[in-house]
Parts: structure tokens; sequence; C-alpha cells
């Protein structure tokens, strides 16, 4: 059995951003959010979306964030229509992320039920809507540390435990 190295690419961001985003709902939310992979269907105008990645309320079943990872850069019409079902899901963050790394692009639900473009700020980090606290480097989306180097970053253990 052979795999490409864009699939290979892809399933590797598509487990990490699971990690990324257990860690941050551990760490932030456990309580009141839980992380699944792919497998999520989210049904909006009787079509049924797939996120590869989704933060969910625990009480509600809310999609709070979700997350796709595209293989082709040319696709902008598919993501629009995904951007405009989500957004009417009341799905308060979607992160449209590259396999190839390229342009990383996330979204916040605004009061006029459209996403906005959140880029990051001076500093490089984003900080997430759907989960209070959570934020991180614009960096790690392509350099996708560690769970243990993204547990140091944010103060969860000291370096050397």
């Amino acid at each position: 059995m052979s795999v490409f190295i864009s699939d290979q690419t892809f399933a590797r961001l598509q487990a990490w951003v699971v990690k990324l985003l257990w860690l941050a709902v551990e760490a932030h939310a456990p309580e009141t959010a839980e992380v699944v992979g792919f497998g999520l269907s989210l049904t909006v105008d009787h079509e049924t979306l797939h996120p590869h990645s989704a933060v969910i309320h625990r009480n509600t079943g809310q999609v709070m964030l979700a997350v796709f990872i595209w293989r082709q850069p040319d696709e902008s019409h598919r993501r629009a229509q995904h951007r405009a079902r989500l957004a009417r899901a009341g799905v308060l963050e979607y992160w449209e992320l590259e396999s190839d790394g390229k342009a990383h692009k996330l979204y916040q639900l605004n009061a006029r039920g459209g996403y906005d473009l959140i880029p990051p700020d001076a500093e490089g980090m984003y900080y997430a809507a759907a989960i209070e606290a959570f934020h991180f480097p614009a960096a790690w989306l392509d350099t996708q540390p560690t769970l243990l180097e993204m547990m140091q970053a944010w103060g969860l253990i000291e370096e050397g435990e």
C-alpha cells in the first residue's frame, strides 16, 4: 500500500489540530466543551458538512469551532459555501487550513451572522473566540509543535518535566 505525500501532510495536520484543540479544551474548558476529530456530521440547509476537527458544547451539542483542511488551493467557491453554511448554523469560529501550509485563514462569527477573517495580532498570536483564554502563535499552524512543547508554552508544565 502506498501513501501519497499530500495525504500524509493532510493527515499529520488533522491529527495535530485535534491535539491542539484537545489540549486547549482540557486546559480552559473541560466542563463545557469537547473535541471531535473527523466523523462529525453537521447538516445545514439540507447539506451535510464533515469538519475534520471540531469543538462542541458538551450540554447543547452546538459546534463552537469547526476546522476544515483543504488539499486544493483553488476551491474558493466551495470554501465560501462552507463558510456561509457554518455561519447560518451559528458556528462561532471556523478555521480554513491548507494542507500545504500556504494560507491558513481563521474566521469568527460577527454580529451580522457572517464571518470576519481574524489575522494574528501584532505579536503573531491568534485568540480563539470559541474557548476563552485559548491563544497560540500563528506559526504553530506551520511548525506543529509537540504536545509537550505546547504545554510548556502555555505554562501547564515547566520545562524539563
